[in-house]
């Protein structure tokens, strides 16, 4: 990795009709690299591994990276493709947390739970312990990138109106992107794509990947043994080596970290919720 690489990162906010972006600016040698996370995480689930391709999109902005590749297809090298989804397909699950708040029927039950810390400590507890997240490590992805999201920190605000706005979004997303399948533009892909699942997601599964595949053109599917939701962040090493190991760095947790737990009232207080007891 060159040195200019190696520089101290710069973050900035870039405000969009849409709504605001905040970026972390590595500096470095072209292509760009962008890396943009799924929901309900942040920017941190790339904290261990920085990959040398041009558009990777994990969950939630998988759909957004195949539709910027499909736009602009000379501004993207290679599209990397992490647990993510596009359009309905056979073997598709998602978590019953974001099944709950994408129904419109039940948003008022959405609301009221998420209004409710408790009950909103309730739902994330449980999104945790069907992705083996449960009890959560100090130094995880879980409590590095994803109690934020529902809880704020001292460093950023809860996401909670932006997590309510895309999962209600989701139904309507996915009927557009089977529209988009059905006219045959996925056919069109012109740029090169390498899917890498976790086998142990059983939502966003690797049989999702195999069909995703076929949708896009490729037979560069990796499933990552010992990895679930966020191979980037299980396995690091492994994801680093499918693309190309030499300008990639793997930042190694604190051992004695790893080897701590967190259970409920941890999470409580890393989310910095003061809850009564009832």
């Amino acid at each position: 990795m060159s040195a200019a690489a190696t520089a101290e990162p710069v973050e900035r906010t870039v405000k969009h009709p849409d709504g605001v972006l905040h970026i972390v600016d590595r500096s470095g040698e072209e292509p760009a690299i962008v890396l943009m996370h799924g929901f309900p995480d942040d920017h941190h689930i790339y904290d261990r591994l920085l990959q040398k391709v041009v558009l990777v999109g994990h969950d939630a902005s998988g759909p957004e990276a195949i539709e910027f590749a499909l736009r602009s297809p000379a501004q993207v090298a290679q599209l990397v493709l992490l647990n993510t989804y596009y359009g309905r397909c056979q073997g598709l699950r998602f978590p019953e947390m974001i099944r709950l708040f994408a129904d419109p029927q039940l948003a008022p039950l959405a609301d009221a739970m998420v209004d409710d810390p408790q009950q909103r400590l309730w739902l994330l507890t449980h999104s945790a312990k069907q992705f083996g997240m449960y009890p959560l490590k100090p130094d995880g992805n879980a409590a590095t990138s994803i109690v934020a999201q529902y809880f704020g920190s001292e460093q950023q605000p809860d996401a909670l109106g932006e997590i309510r706005a895309w999962t209600a979004d989701l139904f309507g997303a996915l009927a557009a992107q089977d529209e988009r399948i059905a006219q045959g533009h996925l056919r069109r892909l012109a740029t090169r794509a390498t899917l890498i699942f976790g086998r142990r997601d059983t939502y966003l599964s690797v049989n999702v990947a195999r069909r995703l595949a076929e949708l896009v053109g490729t037979s560069d599917v990796h499933p990552i043994e010992g990895a679930s939701q966020w191979p980037q962040w299980d396995e690091p090493q492994t994801v680093a080596s499918i693309l190309g190991g030499g300008a990639v760095r793997v930042v190694t947790p604190n051992p004695h970290h790893e080897s701590e737990t967190m259970g409920q009232d941890d999470l409580i207080s890393a989310a910095d919720c003061r809850l009564e007891a009832r």
